[in-house]
């Protein structure tokens, strides 16, 4: 166990954390980085406790074990950084990428929880397992891709498009990087019990996979455009996908095979 109240990376520094680190009495200490490209790896079963800023430049951090910003937020800093997470890491606590186009990996092929994302352009799921996006509060994204496994947002979270862009929610569809876009590939679910959705823009939601849960999936404002691909099932979804008031919704139905669709499944 290291307690410290300040840790300095500077000159791209590695931090490996494989045991305990935090200030007195379990709060969290404050990393402080510098405009090179520093590293923060915490191993299985580390546990590190901070906030702090790891400053400009292309910062990497890469948890296997438990981060825990103690109420508080981690800032990654401008700079294109990239934020591995993998099997069995619990993230708690908020993530700032910051400014820069910030990449998110995440290999599960168990399970692994992330609390809140600002600033990060997306969210990429692969592996076998299952990502939570667990909250409490709003993570803010343009893209979020399904590619393998379960991408589960829980009860007390929420996704919603980065402001200024809009929402494209792709489900097993192609990618549209000036939007939010969702990419549920065919067999790999995106579960909502919390809340998903609105852009202030035209947005557009294809799906070719699996939408379920109890949560909320909004479009919001706009020109909205829903798309039902071969493959789309909306049977697990207890509420109806909502286009919002006052804007011109538009259901597009693309199949070659039979495909259920009722006032059940889309509203507004």
């Amino acid at each position: 166990t290291l307690q410290t109240p300040t840790i300095d990376l500077a000159d791209a520094a590695t931090l490996n954390v494989d045991g305990l680190v935090q200030a007195v009495g379990a709060t969290a200490t404050t990393l402080n980085g510098d405009p090179g490209a520093s590293t923060v790896s915490i191993g299985i079963g580390g546990v590190l406790r901070a906030t702090g800023d790891l400053g400009d430049g292309q910062d990497t951090r890469d948890v296997a074990g438990t981060p825990d910003t103690n109420g508080g937020v981690l800032q990654l800093g401008d700079g294109d950084d990239n934020f591995v997470v993998r099997d069995g890491s619990v993230v708690l606590g908020t993530v700032d990428g910051g400014a820069g186009l910030d990449t998110r990996t995440y290999d599960i092929n168990t399970s692994a929880a992330v609390g809140a994302l600002t600033n990060f352009e997306g969210v990429t799921k692969s592996g076998t397992g299952v990502l939570n996006v667990a909250g409490p509060g709003t993570t803010d994204l343009q893209q979020v891709t399904v590619l393998e496994g379960t991408l589960n947002v829980a009860t007390g979270a929420s996704i919603v498009a980065s402001a200024g862009s809009v929402l494209t929610a792709v489900a097993g569809g192609g990618a549209d990087a000036s939007a939010l876009t969702t990419m549920v590939a065919g067999g790999a679910p995106l579960n909502v019990d919390g809340d998903y959705g609105c852009g202030p823009g035209n947005d557009s939601l294809t799906v070719s996979g699996t939408l379920s849960g109890s949560g909320n999936v909004a479009l919001c404002d706009g020109d909205d455009v829903l798309t039902l691909n071969d493959g789309a099932d909306l049977t697990g979804l207890t509420n109806a996908i909502d286009a919002g008031a006052g804007s011109t919704g538009t259901v597009v139905v693309n199949n070659a095979r039979a495909m259920a669709l009722d006032s059940g499944n889309v509203a507004g």
